[in-house]
């Protein structure tokens, strides 16, 4: 008889045992589901200006509140790659109508980060004209 009452003993205590370990379990589901959402990934902004003909307009718009000289955007700008060859992670744009000259560097990023360096020239009039144009359409003139 004593070694049934033993069995008993063993099986109620993993019978206990067990319902501990659901109890656990349950209560890790429960605090695991209750937990607050993580933050979602910082999105990007919406870049406003997104190619090198972008930054060229901002840029003549923000010259033509200074200066009087500045050339008209409406002009026939006509593009030309002036890329380095071999370079990596870079591109250079020159743009020409009429004596006006803008060329237009930057770096190879993600659209919102783009920075353009941006110089406005007219050798005729012995004009020359340097800014830095963000994705934003910030336009920073360089001195």
């Amino acid at each position: 008889m004593r070694h049934r009452t033993e069995c008993h003993i063993i099986s109620k205590s993993k019978w206990i045992i067990g319902i501990v370990l659901l109890s656990l379990c349950s209560l890790l589901l429960v605090a695991c589901g209750q937990t607050e959402p993580a933050p979602a990934p910082d999105k990007p902004e919406e870049a406003i200006i997104q190619n090198a003909t972008d930054a060229r307009d901002a840029a003549i718009a923000y010259l033509q509140t200074l200066d009087s000289e500045a050339p008209d955007p409406g002009a026939n700008w006509q593009e030309t790659d002036v890329t380095t060859p071999g370079l990596v992670g870079g591109v250079k744009k020159q743009y020409t109508a009429d004596d006006w000259t803008i060329s237009i560097a930057y770096n190879v990023v993600r659209p919102d980060l783009t920075e353009y360096h941006v110089i406005i020239s007219n050798e005729n009039i012995g004009f020359i004209w340097e800014s830095t144009v963000k994705a934003d359409s910030t336009v920073t003139e360089k001195i």
